[in-house]
């Protein structure tokens, strides 16, 4: 009787210990390992400033015309172990919080847009060289992929600068818009074919693909108007590029009215390109002038 109690003391102790560890195997395959995690806390910040020696100029989500974030790690191995989404509105949008990481290497792939509405999808993020945005037109885009080393035992801070991978034309029409004009349609790089699909590479901040980006608006509520202008946000897979783009005018049976092409436009990341221009009337020559993508103070997490 006595061994037999000390049998069963014996296996419930085993049972005990096994039960203490991770489900991990060391590299004989017998023993159990523990893995320990870490807590992590992700802020971001969103850089719209092209040239690394002007002035830095980050803001907050909350400033940035953005709607969505979407944060992915990748480990070591490039698996995708955590995915996480927010939307402008969130109380916490910016801040992705306290979640866990065994220690090791990763990549944080951080994407973020502007889409017509926040019940809009999120970017699809595959990998840090792939991201596809689902819906059209394209708006503000940030994104940054950032190696994290994840060690120690206290919640590690990671700040992600996210910077704008797109690029923006605007004609502004310095003369009258006539009352017959109904829409106007915008093509920039309009020597290429239409995006179908908007993927781009995260870690670049370029389009997979040289295509053309386009817009139309209802454009009779500016009529009889003078300095109406149209904007269109676009992806380029090369930054500086010189490109054209086309506007035409529309009436309500959709002939066109009147048309413009402008050569050798020079687009360039995160900078908005303003063309100047008699669209309507053609009787003087354009004339371009450079601004930049918005007025934002500094603004550090």
């Amino acid at each position: 009787m006595k061994h037999r109690f000390f049998f069963v003391g014996m296996v419930a102790c085993i049972l005990m210990n096994s039960c203490s560890k991770d489900g991990f195997q060391g590299d004989n395959g017998n023993e159990p390992i523990e893995v320990s995690t870490v807590d992590v806390t992700v802020h971001t910040a969103f850089s719209k400033s092209e040239d690394a020696w002007s002035a830095t100029r980050a803001v907050t989500a909350a400033d940035a015309a953005i709607s969505r974030i979407v944060l992915s790690v990748f480990d070591a191995a490039g698996k995708k172990v955590k995915d996480v989404a927010q939307r402008q509105g969130d109380s916490d949008f910016g801040d992705f919080s306290s979640f866990r990481l065994p220690m090791g290497t990763y990549q944080f792939v951080a994407v973020a847009h502007m889409t017509a509405s926040t019940d809009k999808g999120n970017v699809q993020i595959s990998s840090p060289t792939l991201a596809i945005i689902p819906d059209a037109p394209v708006g503000n885009t940030f994104a940054c992929v950032q190696q994290v080393t994840v060690a120690g035992y206290q919640t590690q801070d990671v700040t992600l600068d996210l910077k704008l991978c797109v690029t923006a034309l605007t004609i502004l029409a310095m003369d009258v818009m006539p009352s017959d004009v109904k829409n106007v349609e915008l093509v920039v790089n309009s020597d290429q074919q239409e995006a179908t699909t908007l993927a781009f590479n995260p870690t670049t901040g370029l389009f997979n693909g040289n295509h053309s980006f386009s817009r139309t608006w209802d454009a009779s509520i500016g009529a009889g108007k003078a300095g109406v202008s149209f904007s269109v946000i676009a992806f380029l897979e090369a930054y500086p590029k010189v490109v054209s783009a086309v506007i035409r005018a529309y009436d309500a049976e959709g002939e066109n009215l009147y048309e413009r092409t402008f050569d050798n436009l020079t687009l360039k990341r995160a900078t908005k390109l303003v063309v100047s221009t008699n669209l309507f009337t053609g009787s003087i020559a354009p004339s371009l002038s450079f601004e930049e993508w918005s007025e934002e103070n500094v603004t550090k997490p």
